[in-house]
């Protein structure tokens, strides 16, 4: 029970990191959207609500499809990791104190991780992505109200 939980949060920490990639885009388009002088409040608002809804569902999309091929390989993402983690702890316990090289194992925790069957629950999919295409829809939002606030020389100021 706790490992399904784990998959629920991983899909939703990627589309956390698809919001975060979102914020840096609208932040730097706040910044450029009052040097376009001939645009008027509407379209500089439609601008970035357009772009966070992009941002947003093609975010949530990936995320959704890669969460999902991590949830049905998640035998063979476990094994790698646990791979990867052995070869840099023997790699860095070989620079650092080679007598104890005879020490390092692999940790069999990965090893109960992949044999654990994972599954999906389509509901949870389902909420996960639209949350994904919505906050950065509400973050653009929240971002093309404080840039028609200012002036073409604050943006010019920061820059």
């Amino acid at each position: 029970p706790k490992y399904l939980d784990m998959q629920t949060y991983k899909i939703f920490l990627l589309n956390a990191t698809f919001f975060a990639k979102t914020c840096v885009s609208i932040w730097i388009l706040q910044r450029y959207a009052y040097i376009i002088g001939y645009a008027r409040k509407w379209g500089i608002k439609a601008v970035f609500i357009f772009k966070g809804f992009l941002s947003g569902f093609f975010g949530a999309i990936t995320g959704m499809i890669f969460g999902i091929f991590i949830a049905h390989n998640s035998d063979v993402v476990f094994t790698i990791i646990s791979k990867i983690m052995f070869f840099f702890q023997y790699f860095l316990t070989a620079i650092t104190e080679p007598e104890n090289l005879m020490y390092i194992q692999e940790n069999s925790t990965y090893r109960i991780y992949a044999e654990i069957p994972a599954r999906i629950f389509p509901k949870e999919v389902a909420v996960i992505t639209i949350f994904g295409i919505i906050s950065p829809l509400a973050a653009s939002w929240a971002a093309s109200k404080n840039v028609l606030k200012m002036t073409v020389s604050e943006v010019l100021r920061y820059e």
